[in-house]
């Protein structure tokens, strides 16, 4: 087989694209991979496989001829296809070479994806070099590997002259495959063996010349890669979307002129003379200002609140201790409006006197000018003792909450601190109801009540005139769950001597019942026995003892007192047999003159067996009461305390503003000037110059066809243009220049003045008038006044250290200005305030905390009174084992007999409060200032 190249020429000229004379080809030596690079082609071996079992030759072919056999690798099969595509690069490159020398500055560029190809193959018979009908196979692949096309041919052989399809083959045929730049063309070579047969697949490798070699025989047959001359190429076509490129460059040069401010020039002329004698009047308007100042109030409201409020519990109920709290109140008075907030305490122990952060912004609109209408103070109180400590019990045990918040009681100096309210718990009583008497000698229990079993009377009950000697009398007892149990009351040996008690509702019913003498039967008192109801009676379960029982065996008992009865301790049938006794029931006493009577008759008392009793009595429980805990109270609470404050105001600041005329008569000697000045003007033009290089470029659109030679050159190229050419311009900078022209020199302006300068003067006269005196007013701030102070408080009734304590303060101060100018400089004084709440303070139930940490009612209680008239006091056991002394109150009852709730002090204040507060300054000539008015804290 032969393989030529492909060739393409220009319909333009019949120019040559520079062309590749000898084939590139490659060989891998390991796996035997060859390609061929060859113009417009590439064509390369496809996989090492065919099913004819032809070996790959071990190298590249030469020298082939018939019967000659080739080395080959026994190890791998040669190729049944090679695989052809384009060389887009060529292609591009052999167009625009070709079209370029036609239009000499134009630049074509080729559309690689518009590049389609048609390539001829040619098969035709090669007569005595094959006996097989010879075939091709050509499938066209798409990028992603699905088939475009497939066609196969087949020409006829020395023998076989007949194609699978029974149709005469012929001795040439032609194949002709159309793809683009991205497809792969696949060429598979196959052979007929007999007449009517199915194809099967050659083997075919290349020459060292780049031939095609192509062996059918299976196995290889005699390997000798020589079968027929049959597979040409022909050449082909093909077509691409070209773009056409042309540049056409030029220098330009433009020019721009930009006019700048004319050049000017002066030319001046001066004069002088001399004038002697001149007389002159001034007259001059100056004003003069006095100007004002803001000042403060001389009455600065005392800030400091309360710290403490009462406190609740998380569901509400409030309880009989404070806790720190920030504070808020609004001041209404002579002074004016002031609101005043108050931080918590910033250290929340309570055994550290308390610091205090205190803010107040007081309007006061009826102030004059060069007061401070509005004023804002900050200040902060160190006390010097301690307000309040750490909430205890009687005991001195810290008292928690249960989220854990502190809870504090007020105290301080001069307190009044003291426990009320305690009252002592009171536990259970129990006592005995009426008797209970027995229907039959059975007892129904009461399910609501528990019951007491009193021991047996000896005198009344025991054992009577018997043969047996160690009968035993006691109860049934048939508990709620239907177990019984026997409970021995007396015996030969005694009594019971302890009484028993059910709890209500634990058992049911109490019987009276006899356990007579058996064999073993020993029960003993103190002891419970339990026991079976079987078809012949109670038994005894442990020992199997018959019991006789007044619900069971109703006729061996006879009542003879309320809770005594007799009772027989034999039963019909066999009895246990003694010394004196068989055990038989029947035995008469003789009476003389009279029937005899059966010693079974509990009627008759001389000859009772046994008696047995109890007294029973239902159980009254008056319940306890738990009493309450003390708890303390303080209405009355003083302390000490340092104080410093900064106090700054803004008001209307107003100045006397004076306005005076001055006239002045002079004689003056002068020296006069006379100045001439001339300008002259330059007009200026700045020009710049340009160079720029200007490139068009024009561009068209066209297709190029072409046709490609065996030998895989572009022949025969034509280039036609199908769409609108575009023409764009671009310029490039090459040169900048600038240049200043000037114009001719004009006059344009000439001007004469006159200016004296005296020499010497002399004042004649003056003379001031006043004209005008006025005001000016405008608001300003005042300079910032800082105070120190050392205050006394005194807290009473109410809750000490909240906002509803009427309180009394007294304090020494002394104040200056820090920052800025005021006109009464250092000052000292006193001070005192009273606030007292005429609604009283906010009251709510009270409660406390106990040990277990639950919040419990308080109620009224007055004192326990001696009969020498003090009051009670009892010794109290921690559970330390400390003792402490308390006082003893008692509940305060109503009418209906129910606890009074005892209520306390939220420390809120019921309504508003009143304040009055005089201040005097012990430097200055005024007398004391008095401000008061309503307060309301909230």
């Amino acid at each position: 087989m032969a393989v030529g190249g492909l060739g393409v020429t220009s319909g333009l000229s019949s120019q040559q694209a520079t062309a590749q004379t000898v084939p590139n080809i490659s060989r891998d030596a390991n796996t035997g991979a060859v390609e061929l690079e060859i113009n417009a082609f590439s064509i390369r071996t496809g996989e090492f496989n065919n099913t004819s079992n032809i070996p790959l030759p071990s190298s590249l072919l030469q020298n082939i001829s018939e019967n000659r056999a080739q080395p080959t690798t026994s190890t791998i099969l040669a190729p049944n296809n090679i695989e052809l595509s384009v060389d887009t690069e060529y292609i591009n490159e052999s167009l625009r070479s070709v079209l370029t020398q036609q239009t000499g500055d134009t630049n074509y560029q080729l559309q690689p994806d518009s590049l389609r190809v048609q390539t001829e193959f040619n098969l035709r018979r090669s007569e005595g070099k094959h006996a097989f009908g010879e075939g091709i196979e050509a499938t066209v692949f798409a990028p992603d590997g699905s088939v475009i096309s497939q066609e196969r041919v087949f020409v006829r052989g020395d023998d076989v002259q007949i194609g699978p399809d029974g149709n005469v083959l012929p001795e040439e045929q032609q194949i002709t495959v159309s793809y683009g730049t991205q497809d792969r063309v696949e060429l598979r070579v196959l052979n007929i063996r007999e007449n009517n047969a199915e194809p099967s697949e050659s083997g075919i490798y290349f020459l060292t010349d780049g031939s095609l070699a192509v062996e059918d025989l299976p196995n290889g047959g005699d390997l000798d890669f020589n079968d027929g001359d049959y597979v040409q190429v022909s050449g082909g076509t093909g077509e691409a979307a070209v773009l056409s490129e042309t540049e056409e460059v030029s220098v330009e040069t433009v020019n721009n002129d930009v006019p700048l401010d004319p050049e000017q020039r002066q030319e001046e002329v001066v004069e002088t003379d001399i004038a002697r004698g001149l007389i002159s009047t001034d007259r001059t308007s100056q004003e003069e200002r006095d100007w004002g100042r803001v000042e403060t109030a001389d009455s600065i409201s005392t800030i400091r609140l309360g710290h403490a409020t009462g406190t609740q519990t998380e569901s509400g109920e409030q309880l009989v201790y404070n806790r720190y709290a920030a504070a808020r109140e609004v001041r209404l008075g002579s002074d004016g409006l002031g609101v005043t907030g108050q931080l918590s305490p910033l250290i929340q122990n309570p055994n550290i006197p308390p610091t205090l952060l205190t803010g107040n912004l007081t309007f006061n609109p009826t102030v004059g000018n060069n007061e401070a209408g509005l004023t804002t103070t900050v200040g902060v109180t160190q006390f010097l003792n301690p307000t309040h400590q750490v909430a205890r019990d009687i005991f001195g045990n810290e008292i928690a909450a249960p989220d854990g918040a502190g809870l504090v009681e007020p105290v301080g100096m001069f307190s009044d601190r003291q426990w009320i309210g305690y009252v002592p718990a009171q536990p259970d009583q129990t006592l005995r109801g009426d008797q209970l008497f027995s229907v039959n000698g059975i007892f129904e229990l009461p399910e609501d009540k528990g019951i007491e079993i009193a021991p047996p009377d000896p005198n009344s009950v025991g054992r009577g005139r018997a043969a047996y000697t160690r009968n035993v009398g006691g109860l049934l007892i048939e508990f709620a769950a239907g177990d019984m149990t026997f409970v021995p009351q007396w015996t030969e040996t005694g009594y019971a001597q302890e009484s028993l008690t059910l709890a209500a509702g634990e058992a049911r019913r109490v019987i009276y019942a006899l356990v007579p003498q058996q064999p073993n039967q020993a029960l003993q008192l103190g002891d419970r026995y339990a026991v079976t109801d079987t078809a012949n009676g109670y038994r005894i379960v442990d020992g199997g003892f018959t019991i006789i029982s007044a619900d069971r065996q109703p006729q061996n008992f006879q009542i003879e007192q309320s809770d005594v009865y007799a009772v027989e301790d034999t039963l019909p049938g066999s009895n246990m047999v003694t010394d004196i006794f068989n055990g038989v029931r029947g035995v008469y006493i003789e009476v003389p003159g009279g029937e005899p009577v059966p010693t079974v008759d509990v009627s008759l008392t001389d000859e009772v067996d046994a008696r047995v009793g109890n007294a029973l009595f239902p159980l009254e429980i008056i319940e306890g009461d738990d009493g309450q805990m003390g708890y303390a109270q303080t209405t009355r609470s003083a302390g000490f305390y340092l104080g410093s404050t900064a106090t700054l105001g803004i008001g209307n600041q107003e100045d006397t503003v004076r306005q005076v005329e001055t006239t002045i008569e002079r004689a003056t000697d002068a020296m006069i000037m006379t100045r001439t000045v001339t300008t002259f003007v330059t007009p200026l033009i700045a020009r710049e110059s340009l160079v720029n290089q200007v490139t068009r470029t024009t561009r068209s659109t066209g297709v190029a066809a072409f046709d490609i030679s065996p030998q895989g050159e572009l022949v025969d190229v034509q280039f036609i243009a199908d769409g609108p050419s575009e023409t764009t311009t671009q310029q490039t900078e090459l040169d900048r220049t600038f240049d200043l022209i000037r114009g001719e020199e004009f006059r344009v302006l000439t001007e004469t003045s006159e200016s004296r300068q005296v020499i010497s003067s002399q004042e004649i006269e003056r003379d001031q008038t006043v004209t005008d005196i006025t005001t000016d007013s405008y608001a300003n701030f005042s300079s910032l006044q800082g105070e120190l102070s050392l205050g006394s408080v005194l807290n009473w009734g109410n809750t000490p250290w909240t906002a509803a304590a009427n309180t009394v303060k007294a304090e020494l101060f002394a104040r200056n200005t820090v920052i800025g100018r005021s006109t009464d400089g250092n000052e000292t004084g006193w001070r005192a305030e009273v606030l007292f709440h005429p609604f009283g303070e906010v009251q709510r139930e009270a409660h406390y905390y106990d040990a277990a940490g639950n919040a419990l009612p308080l109620y009224q209680t007055e004192a326990v009174i001696t009969a020498n008239g003090q009051q009670q006091v009892e010794t109290v056991t921690a559970a330390n084992g400390e003792t402490v002394a308390v006082p003893i109150y008692q509940f305060v009852i109503d009418e209906a007999g129910d606890r009074i709730a005892q209520t306390i002090g939220t420390g809120q204040t019921k309504g508003p409060g009143i304040y009055l507060r005089i201040e005097d300054v012990f430097n200055d000539n005024h007398s004391a200032l008095l401000a008061g008015g309503i307060q309301l804290a909230f």
